[in-house]
C-alpha cells in the first residue's frame, strides 16, 4: 500500500511538474504574442499619426495661402476704391454679366 502511494505521489508530482511547464510555455507564447501585438498596433498609430499630421499640415498650408489670397483680393478692392475705380468695375460686371450668363446657359 505504501509503495502504491509513492508511485501514486511521484505520478502526480510529474503530472504537476508537466502541467506547470506546459502553463510557463503558454503563459510566454501569450506574453510574446500580446507584445507583438502591441509593436504592431504602435506601427499602425505611427504610420496614422504621420498621415493624418501631413494632411493637417498640408490643410494649415491651404489655408495659410487662401488666407492670403484673400487679403490680396482686398487690398485689390480698397485699391480701386482709392482710385474711385470700383464703381467703374462694378457698373461693368453688373453691364455685363447678363450676356456672360446667357453665354454660360447656352
Amino acid at each position: 500500500m505504501v509503495n502504491l502511494e509513492e508511485k501514486l505521489v511521484g505520478q502526480m508530482n510529474a503530472l504537476d511538474a508537466k502541467l506547470t511547464t506546459q502553463m510557463n510555455n503558454l503563459e510566454e507564447k501569450i506574453v510574446n504574442q500580446m507584445n507583438d501585438f502591441g509593436k504592431n498596433m504602435q506601427v499602425q498609430f505611427d504610420a496614422l499619426k504621420e498621415f493624418f499630421g501631413l494632411r493637417f499640415e498640408h490643410l494649415a498650408l491651404e489655408i495659410t495661402n487662401l488666407k492670403n489670397r484673400a487679403d490680396n483680393v482686398d487690398a485689390k478692392i480698397a485699391q480701386l476704391q482709392r482710385s474711385g475705380r470700383l464703381n467703374r468695375v462694378l457698373l461693368l460686371i453688373t453691364a455685363i454679366s447678363p450676356f456672360v450668363l446667357a453665354l454660360v446657359n447656352r
